[in-house]
């Protein structure tokens, strides 16, 4: 998947209220390979709600 596919699926979820993000991590800054991220949706949300371009 693309860089845009991703980030335009991100705000999608966002302005849907579906996806909220609290923190933003600089991989880069903290010269780190990787991180363990904790991702909570909505209780009521739909897979097809996610999976949609």
């Amino acid at each position: 998947m693309s860089v845009t596919t991703v980030r335009r699926r991100r705000k999608r979820l966002q302005d849907e209220e579906i996806l909220q993000i609290i923190a933003l991590l600089l991989l880069k800054a903290a010269n780190a390979n990787y991180a363990d991220v904790l991702v909570k949706f909505k209780q009521d949300v739909k897979i097809e709600d996610l999976m949609s371009s």
